[in-house]
C-alpha cells in the first residue's frame, strides 16, 4: 500500500494512481478511506469499469444493495461482454 501511496504522491492528478491506491486500501480493509477515492475517480473518468465493480462489491458487503446494483448495472453498460464471459466461466443455468 505504501508504494501506491508514493506513486500517488508523484502523480496526484492521475486517475490510474488514485484507482490503484484505492484498490490497495480496499485490500487492506480500509473501505472508509477507499470509497471516497473510488467515487472521485469515477467522477473524473466515468468510463473506468473498475470503479463501478469495486464500489459495487463494497456496497454489497455493507448491505447497501440498491447502491451495489446501480454500480453493477453501470459497469455492465460499459462492459457488456463481461456478462457473457461470466456466464461462460460459471456455466449457463439449466432450463428446468
Amino acid at each position: 500500500m505504501e508504494e501506491f501511496r508514493k506513486a500517488l504522491a508523484l502523480a496526484p492528478n492521475s486517475t490510474r494512481e488514485q484507482l490503484n491506491y484505492s484498490l490497495a486500501l480496499l485490500r487492506a480493509g480500509k473501505q472508509a478511506e477507499a470509497v471516497p477515492i473510488l467515487q472521485k475517480v469515477q467522477q473524473l473518468d466515468p468510463k473506468l469499469p473498475h470503479t463501478y465493480f469495486n464500489l459495487g462489491i463494497t456496497y454489497k458487503k455493507d448491505c447497501e444493495f440498491d447502491k451495489a446494483t446501480a454500480q453493477f448495472e453501470k459497469m455492465l453498460k460499459l462492459t457488456p461482454d463481461e456478462l457473457a464471459t461470466l456466464h461462460e466461466k460459471r456455466g449457463h443455468p439449466k432450463d428446468d
